[in-house]
């Protein structure tokens, strides 16, 4: 079954009316939605996001009835390309993601396919249990996909894998019945009332039966199955009948929807383990290692075992050297071992066995490091922990590739195939490779470095795979052991089974989904070199010529490179209090869902310079909101595993879309986008003509606002001032003659919002805590706004104008012995990072970033120093109980704690950090109309459950926008700045 006779506006307008969900025809949408966490690209004709079970049975009918195919997608972080395909995108995670219920009685909960593991053990969390799958991905995987993969994770040599938990599901099959996959004893009344029925329910227990139940199939399915415990490959018979009851949940489960489509799960959740000991072991050979995880498994009992290769380390260790000191000289590779017995001395009692095992027994371990401290555990996970993200940052043109890297081995044979694969296979082919892994079952995860835009690499890739699962076969192991077989390994499916097997696999297929609707060429498949075809990056892949940029791009990885990064993990898409990742992807995933990751923006920007999307589409109003739900707070380019950074191709892509144009008058930019971006030019004529201009900012004066500027009318601005913080200094300075010999001479940045409005205080602040230290202050006057606002706006060009102003006139102050410092954090992570790397990338922005302090970590330097004045009399507040809130940008710009723990450093001020995410103005982008509703989203999720805190007195922030969505708030709220100088004694100015 193919899409290729229907085009996608008939699939939206015969679906659009008959489903309760959304159906999208658009071609941006279509091609978010053709990749995933794998190497591979399939446009659809549709994408569907069904509201309940009833919309998945229209959608199975109007597929049968035009002969189109139905590709289930979860959270879409599979690494095998499972989920996609030509013809409909069943997207469950935007509406089907409800957590039913939560059975305490009986330790089950039942869930909705587009539930994310995280999230469902973040609320069994509050009741001490988990259900424990621990798949790398749970974070952002959906249960549906975990489902489909049958999906496993480093404990699972205790814990096993999802099928372990998993219950009971409600499918739709391929004619739209509706069934419960349950076990049911064969012969029984249930089982008989059920085969009694015309349905294709009763056929599937009936033919199920007959393939399965009798002694040949059992002899040969036992025959040809692996010797592992860990293997997701093919169809589950093995499991389906054991002693007399037959399962059909155990079919569905890792058939990566191609034999049903779950829409309900029942599963079971244990108690969360408490306490865990951590021991990590030295070797100077994969052989000895292997051995010793034999032996730590068979002999010892072990929650988990991960392996840290050799290549892994080296890589590790060239892009970040301080990793070397957590490595011991002449370390060949890492294992590390968990036990998490609840008994203490049963883990005391295993750190012993394992030490006199595996150093003083068999010798095999060089050294062994134990800890029960989750601090200490913390610093001895610091490489395993650090290495393998960093492998997806590498900066060449071969980069790594999930190909060869699910594999499980017997555990006797798992040393010998990890020096087969470093020692033999990789140097045949000249490829550098990543070896590391769940040890304790046998599975190695495998990244070679190639280059699938070359067609020899492309050879190499069908030449590596064939060996190294050739070799795997034939040792006992399995092809897939956590991942499933995907497109990546479905050609090699019926090499590991042999011809019968297969055909019973076949013969599944076809007796669940005749008409091949559901995921074709998944598990069974007549095509050949899958691969390597419909790949993202292929040979035929390129960038198309001429395509102007406007920002700093380096020239070995630039602007294009850092779009193909993006390798589609989904990590991005995160929704874990209170981490924080992309806050407006959060506020719209059951609105625009997909469409506002930051995921979805490196697609996009893809689709434009590889030409596979018109640039004309950056024109269309699809682009244009992909385009503006990134305001630029850096929280994605944090935790991204490829250190992609999506803010700065939205800065330059938002550049491409309004033409670089200044003016909104001139039809290209939303006049929202003009008042907020250009703020220093609204504040500075707000300021002039104030105080009449603050009648603007007040009742109904509003309303003309919002229709005039495009800006809210409920969002928050602070009174514009004529006496600026400039004017105050001016006439300070004359006043109060500069020290003749100070401490340190600095200039401050001081930022549009302390300079031109009611929060010039900050500012004045600022000036005083430095003078109280001896310190010579300048503020010069020619300095603009950071630029942060305009990049955010699309008007980038401006924002460079005034960056190589500000870098011309702060360079100067450097060369003269100043340091630069600002107490605005979106202020300093643009000069400290936006400045160079993307605005000017001069020899002066790079001096000025290279002497720009936040103005709490300046003072924690004096401190560290000894240069802090720690004369401190104030009232501090008399006594208020202080919480504070971090804004984005401290964070992005790496001072993430940094100003909680000044605060805390002054030994008298109680002051506790609020569990807040962001706080949802995101600088300018809130105060636009459209925008306002989901800043309130996003402030209601953390920030003003924690600031309306009835323990809490008054807020403390950095951040000028974020104060303003704290005004929300009916309390005092201060700055730093503010709450240093209230410790020195020192009045107002």
């Amino acid at each position: 079954m193919s899409s290729s006779n229907l085009k996608p506006e008939f699939v939206q307008k015969k679906l659009k009316g008959r489903i309760k969900g959304d159906v999208s025809a658009e071609e941006i949408t279509r091609y978010f939605y053709s990749t995933d966490a794998s190497v591979y690209r399939i446009m659809p004709t549709a994408v569907v996001y069904p509201k309940d079970k009833e919309d998945v049975k229209t959608v199975i009918k109007f597929a049968n009835k035009h002969g189109i195919s139905i590709h289930p997608r979860g959270a879409g972080s599979g690494l095998g390309g499972a989920c996609l395909g030509p013809g409909i995108i069943l997207a469950f995670r935007r509406y089907m993601n409800e957590i039913i219920n939560i059975d305490t009685a009986n330790d089950t909960t039942t869930v909705q396919p587009g539930v994310i593991c995280g999230n469902l053990n973040t609320e069994l969390a509050k009741i001490g249990k988990i259900v424990y799958v621990d798949n790398s991905s749970e974070n952002y995987a959906s249960i549906g996909g975990m489902i489909g993969t049958n999906s496993s994770g480093a404990h699972a040599v205790k814990y096993g894998y999802m099928a372990d938990f998993v219950q009971e599901l409600i499918v739709i099959l391929s004619n739209g019945e509706e069934i419960h996959a349950r076990p049911v004893e064969i012969g029984s009344e249930e089982y008989n009332e059920i085969i009694s029925k015309d349905t294709l329910e009763a056929k599937l227990y009936k033919s199920t039966v007959a393939m399965v139940d009798n002694p040949d199939a059992q002899s040969l399915i036992a025959q040809h199955w692996p010797k592992v415990k860990m293997n997701v490959s093919g169809y589950n018979l093995k499991d389906v009948i054991k002693d007399n009851i037959i399962d059909l949940s155990r079919l569905f489960l890792g058939s990566e929807g191609t034999l049903g489509l779950v829409v309900e799960a029942k599963i079971k959740f244990i108690p969360k383990p408490k306490q865990m000991t951590l021991i990590v072991m030295d070797f100077d050979s994969l052989a000895k290692s292997g051995r010793a995880v034999d032996l730590l498994v068979n002999q010892v009992g072990v929650a988990a075992i991960e392996q840290l290769g050799k290549s892994v380390l080296e890589i590790a260790v060239g892009m970040n050297p301080a990793l070397k000191e957590f490595i011991p000289e002449g370390v060949d590779n890492i294992l590390y071992v968990e036990f998490d017995d609840e008994d203490p001395a049963v883990r005391a009692d295993k750190v012993k066995k394992s030490r006199a095992l595996i150093i003083d027994q068999e010798k095999l371990a060089s050294d062994m490091r134990f800890s029960d401290d989750p601090v200490e555990q913390a610093s001895l996970w610091k490489v395993r922990k650090d290495a393998v993200p960093l492998l997806q940052k590498v900066r060449e043109p071969r980069r790594i590739m999930a190909f060869v890297e699910d594999q499980t081995v017997p555990l006797e044979q798992l040393g010998n195939y990890m020096v087969h694969l470093r020692e033999e296979v990789f140097p045949k082919y000249g490829l550098k490779a990543a070896i590391y892994g769940h040890a304790a079952k046998g599975l190695v995860h495998t990244r070679p470095f190639v280059n699938t835009k070359d067609a020899n690499d492309l050879e190499l890739i069908k030449k590596v795979a064939d060996e190294v699962n050739t070799y795997v076969i034939g040792i006992g192991g399995a092809i897939s052991g956590e991942h499933n077989d995907g497109l990546d390994r479905v050609n090699y499916i019926k090499q590991m089974y042999g011809e019968e097997v297969y055909s019973k696999f076949r013969e599944i297929k076809n007796l669940y989904d005749p008409a091949v609707t559901f995921n074709p060429d998944n598990k069974i498949t007549d095509k050949e070199d899958l691969l390597i075809s419909n790949l993202r990056f292929g040979a035929e892949y390129s960038v198309i010529q001429g395509l102007k940029k406007n920002l700093v791009w380096d020239d070995k990885w630039g602007f294009e490179e850092v779009i193909e990064s993006c390798h589609g993990c989904g990590k991005c898409t995160v929704d874990l209090r209170p981490q924080r990742d992309c806050p407006i992807y959060r506020a719209k995933k059951e609105t625009t869902g997909e469409l506002a990751s930051p995921r979805a923006r490196a697609n996009l920007m893809r689709g434009i310079i590889s030409g596979q999307l018109d640039y004309s589409v950056l024109r269309t109003k699809e682009a244009r909101q992909v385009l503006e739900d990134c305001a630029g707070c850096m929280m994605c380019n944090i935790d991204c595993p490829s250190g992609v950074n999506i803010p700065k191709v939205m800065f330059d892509a938002k550049i491409m879309h309004y033409g670089g144009s200044k003016y909104p008058f001139i039809g290209k930019i939303p006049k929202g986008h003009y008042f907020a971006g250009n703020y220093e030019t609204v504040a500075k004529v707000g300021s002039t003509f104030s105080p009449l201009s603050n009648i603007g900012l007040w009742g109904p004066n509003k309303y003309l606002m919002q229709i005039f500027g495009g800006v809210h009318r409920k969002a928050n601005f602070p009174n514009f001032t004529r006496n600026t913080f400039q004017k105050w200094f001016t006439k300070h300075a004359k006043k109060n003659p500069a020290p003749t010999n100070p401490t340190k001479k600095v200039a401050i940045f001081h930022g549009c919002f302390a300079n031109y409005t009611e929060n010039r205080d900050i500012a004045v602040a600022h000036v005083q805590v430095l003078e109280k230290n001896g310190i010579k202050v300048v503020v010069p006057k020619e300095q603009n706004c950071c630029g942060m606002p305009l990049l955010s706006n699309g008007l980038g060009h401006v924002a460079q104008k005034k960056g190589e102003n500000n870098a011309k006139i702060f360079a100067e102050y450097v060369k003269q012995g100043y340091d630069v410092v600002t107490q605005c954090s979106s202020c300093y992570a643009t000069l400290k990072d936006e400045l160079h790397e993307t605005l000017v990338g001069n020899e002066e922005s790079e001096l000025v970033r290279d002497n720009t302090y936040l103005f709490t970590d300046y003072i924690l330097k004096l401190r560290d120093e000894g240069k802090l004045n720690t004369d401190f009399e104030g009232n501090m507040k008399n006594g208020l109980r202080l919480g504070y809130h971090e804004p984005c940008h401290l964070i992005s710009s790496g001072k993430k704690g940094t100003s909680f723990k000044m605060l805390q450093s002054l030994g008298t001020v109680d002051v506790e950090a609020l569990k807040t995410e962001c706080c949802g103005q995101l600088g300018s982008w809130a105060f636009k109309s459209k925008n306002y509703k989901y800043g309130q989203i996003i402030a209601e999720r953390s920030l003003y459950p924690e600031a309306k805190r009835e323990d809490i007195d008054a807020l403390v922030t950095d951040c000028p926008t974020c104060k303003l969505q704290l005004l929300n708030v009916d309390k005092e709220i201060y700055h730093p700045t503010q709450i240093l100088r209230d410790a020195y004694g020192l009045d107002r100015s």
